[in-house]
């Protein structure tokens, strides 16, 4: 294009990004237009044309000869169309239980992602926070998006205290175990005061009956009466 007037307009900073965005006001620009050895011209006004170039780190400055994607659009219709250019938008997509949970969003790059106002649940789990898939660590919302990720939820099991007695119905040993899980009591062997007539050995059972947790529980050690001699 010749004769056109430009204004520009920065969209980033080149600070690790790797592109810039630039966009150009074109009024009253001639294009030359070559159709059958014909060559001719004619003028348009109201256009913008939106350039991306690659950001030269170890010069600080822009690539011009190596332009990543340009695009040009009628002013009028700029607000709306950028929606549609993959490389101003980028998806946050956040994941639960193995499903996507709520809708996407569509973050401006360089800009934030928000959490769902509403924490996602998980059946006798609590949800703890979002991570990016595959990490290990929580998702830091303050980040600048600069690609398409996906969060995902991270939730802990509950776990309920259970409460082992011995004969005497005093506390041997208490512990916190997962809900589902089996308990095993691991420890001193229980015990039981004998009286003048028994003595009481421990028959490695319990009352009730071990099961697996759904709840706070306590167990109490059972034993064998031996009547003395």
């Amino acid at each position: 294009m010749s004769g056109a007037a430009f204004q520009a307009a920065d969209y980033g900073n080149g600070n690790g990004d790797g592109i810039l965005r630039f966009k150009f006001d074109l009024v009253n620009a001639k294009v030359k237009t070559v159709s059958h050895n014909a060559t001719s011209e004619s003028v348009i006004a109201d256009y913008r044309l939106k350039l991306y170039v690659p950001w030269d780190e170890t010069n600080k400055k822009a690539d011009y000869t190596s332009p990543v994607s340009s695009k040009v659009y009628k002013k009028a219709d700029y607000l709306t169309d950028k929606e549609n250019d993959p490389t101003f938008y980028h998806s946050v997509t956040f994941m639960a239980n193995g499903e996507q949970y709520g809708a996407a969003l569509e973050v401006e790059r360089r800009k934030k992602a928000t959490a769902p106002q509403t924490d996602p649940t998980k059946t006798e789990h609590k949800f703890i926070e979002w991570r990016l898939s595959g990490e290990t660590s929580a998702y830091n919302f303050d980040s600048e998006v600069l690609e398409n990720i996906v969060l995902v939820a991270h939730f802990e099991i509950n776990k309920y205290v259970i409460t082992w007695k011995d004969g005497n119905n005093e506390v041997i040993k208490t512990e916190s175990v997962a809900y589902g899980a089996t308990p095993v009591y691991e420890g001193v062997t229980p015990t039981k005061t004998a009286t003048p007539t028994y003595t009481y050995t421990f028959n490695d059972s319990w009352s009730p009956a071990i099961v697996a947790v759904t709840g706070d529980a306590v167990y109490t050690a059972q034993f064998t009466e031996n009547l003395r001699s």
